[in-house]
């Protein structure tokens, strides 16, 4: 395990690393007041495969104030670092239900407060084939909204049975939607006919996360209760693989970027952090957290983030 110190006086409540590969060693950490932008940089001879990290190295590149406590964060495929010019493109979600559209090159930072959910906004993510400028959110409103964040305007709403709790969309499969439902319902639509395709279901249980495996799109995983679940699109619309996830209501669940085999979990209740393997029982780590905050895995590495109150501390697995 490594950490990394965020700025003194803030907590940590949403980190993510950027997904895309342009800009990879990107790091956003999300904190009461305030969003952090930087670089991470593990040392060359990082043994993942035996959880061995140390000397990584966080470069801070942009603060900006937050008007709110950062709640969740979504990075645009717009994104650029290291090759071309700097392009800092990304979203957030504020507690008080504001979602904020940021971009930087660093020397000017402008910041778009998109309106329109009446209720607290649960995720966003930006949908690849749009060129980086549409944009999903899910909230307690019971709708899902598309947007076009360079003209700030609202291009889709899609009405939901109950509140959302996540959205994603797949690299392989742009012009699906998948979206979750606090009442344990997982419906992906097609945003050209505007219309739901394919329901899974969890039963009568409370699902708080849901997201579709990055290297495999018939996966999708999803924590429901105290239990984490798994489908497989090709077979069921019942659940393949399900285990304990925490001994009460699991809040995150998070793909490895590298392999289907690995996912993390989060519990806000119980101030814990688990790294599953889906091929043993054994949860290979399972960590009590000062302040629970959300999780992220970083696109080339099997290295996963969780924001902790006054760090982020970094894990790895063997995939």
């Amino acid at each position: 395990m490594a950490v990394i110190d965020v700025p003194a006086g803030v907590a940590a409540r949403v980190v993510e690393f950027s997904p895309f590969e342009k800009s990879k060693e990107l790091l956003a950490i999300g904190c009461d007041n305030l969003l952090s932008v930087g670089t991470c940089e593990f040392e060359s001879e990082a043994n993942y495969d035996e959880g061995i990290l140390s000397n990584v190295t966080f470069g801070g590149l942009l603060d900006v104030h937050h008007a709110d406590r950062v709640c969740a964060m979504a990075w645009s495929p717009l994104s650029q670092w290291g090759n071309g010019p700097t392009a800092i493109r990304l979203s957030t979600v504020g507690f008080g239900g504001a979602l904020r559209y940021i971009s930087s090159d660093l020397s000017e930072t402008t910041v778009k407060i998109l309106t329109g959910h009446s209720g607290f906004v649960n995720d966003c993510t930006f949908l690849q084939s749009s060129e980086g400028q549409l944009l999903a959110s899910v909230g307690d409103d019971g709708t899902c909204r598309l947007w076009d964040v360079e003209a700030g305007v609202q291009k889709m709403l899609i009405k939901l049975k109950s509140p959302g709790m996540s959205v994603c969309w797949h690299p392989s499969d742009p012009v699906k939607l998948m979206v979750s439902e606090k009442i344990a319902r997982i419906r992906f639509y097609d945003l050209i006919a505007e219309q739901p395709i394919v329901s899974l279901d969890a039963g009568r249980v409370t699902m708080m996360s849901a997201d579709w495996c990055p290297v495999n799109s018939m996966l999708v995983g999803a924590t429901a209760n105290e239990n984490w679940h798994v489908w497989d699109l090709s077979a069921s619309s019942q659940p393949i693989q399900s285990g304990l996830a925490h001994q009460t209501m699991g809040s995150q669940f998070r793909w490895c970027r590298q392999g289907e085999l690995l996912f993390s979990t989060t519990s806000t209740l119980d101030k814990e952090f688990k790294l599953h393997h889906r091929g043993h029982q054994k949860v290979p780590i399972s960590m009590s957290l000062t302040q629970c905050g959300s999780s992220s895995w970083q696109c080339t590495t099997p290295v996963c983030g969780i924001a902790d109150g006054r760090q982020i501390r970094l894990f790895s697995s063997e995939l």
